[in-house]
């Protein structure tokens, strides 16, 4: 498990949350497309999670604008199969981004864009990075519990 996920079940944990990280599942009913979300996060006794996280290892926009159209796509299909109304996606930083959120047009659902700093010259920083995303996440899944 990575820094990042074990930061979001640390903060899960305080708000009475579960997280469960790589879990396979299937799109369809016939289950013949498998998926795989990065993070879900569920209610403590919860059997159905209240959010998902998938996070990229590559630059949100840039000159591939159809790799991001693709990454919301994903987490769209997400929301569907679990029936959630936040996602959220974690991109690493690049200078001064900015988190955003789209609300999916005539859906109560939002994707969350989040960026994470790793290039913190400390693992103190790093680690302070994700907890300040894992907060975020924590919150963001309170509201859709």
């Amino acid at each position: 498990m990575s820094s990042t996920s074990r930061a979001i079940e640390d903060a899960a944990a305080r708000y009475g949350l579960r997280v469960v990280a790589q879990r396979h599942d299937y799109l369809d009913e016939g289950r013949t497309v498998g998926i795989r979300p990065d993070v879900l996060v569920y209610a403590q006794n919860g059997a159905s999670p209240v959010l998902v996280l998938d996070a990229k290892y590559r630059r949100a926009g840039g000159p591939d604008e159809e790799g991001l159209n693709r990454d919301l796509y994903q987490v769209s299909a997400y929301l569907d199969r679990y029936g959630l109304r936040h996602g959220v996606l974690v991109y690493p930083r690049f200078g001064d981004e900015a988190a955003s959120r789209l609300r999916l047009r005539g859906t109560p659902k939002w994707l969350h864009i989040a960026t994470l700093d790793l290039a913190s010259p400390t693992a103190a920083g790093l680690e302070g990075a994700c907890a300040a995303l894992a907060e975020q996440v924590a919150g963001l899944a309170l509201d859709g519990a």
